[in-house]
């Protein structure tokens, strides 16, 4: 069957038998159609940049923040007390939990832990610290709960020229 042309075909309208379709039907796109297609594929495509961009940008502030090693030597000598706060509070909480538990056995085996934590600290730190000193909070006899134990200590001392 082929398709009748009626007075209505100058609108873009074809007979088919008895059906009439339009031009959108047959795959013809009205002028203004076109445009709004393109726009909205415009408009998805400019926000999954935006989206992607975004996300680059996050991702590289976060990896120059973490991966960021402060250059200004008093900053890093102020993270090496910092840590060695750290190590010396952790030591005095377990060597005040072993006397209060009676049981010095706790501490005693991990004072040498403690111990070369603080050491580390000089390796560390290295352009900045000279040495880390260790102060056994269970004293000289090394055992804790009697009279000659001192406050945990890990002191580090700067290098020279650096302030102390």
């Amino acid at each position: 069957m082929s398709p009748t042309v009626h007075r209505g075909a100058e609108r873009g309208l074809v007979v088919l038998g008895s059906r009439c379709w339009g031009r959108a039907r047959l795959g013809v796109a009205r002028r203004g159609e076109r445009g709004l297609a393109s726009l909205e594929w415009l408009l998805i495509f400019a926000a999954a940049a935006g989206v992607a961009g975004l996300s680059t940008v996050t991702v590289q502030r976060v990896l120059d923040d973490t991966s960021e090693v402060p250059g200004d030597p008093a900053v890093r000598l102020i993270d090496a007390d910092i840590e060695a706060a750290f190590v010396a509070h952790e030591a005095q909480a377990v060597f005040d939990q072993a006397v209060a538990d009676a049981k010095p056995a706790d501490y005693s085996s991990r004072n040498a832990d403690f111990q070369s934590r603080c050491n580390a600290l000089k390796g560390d730190f290295r352009d900045v610290v000279a040495s880390a000193d260790w102060d056994n909070p269970a004293g000289t006899d090394d055992r804790p709960g009697t009279p000659d134990d001192v406050p945990a200590r890990c002191k580090v001392t700067p290098l020279t020229g650096l302030g102390g």
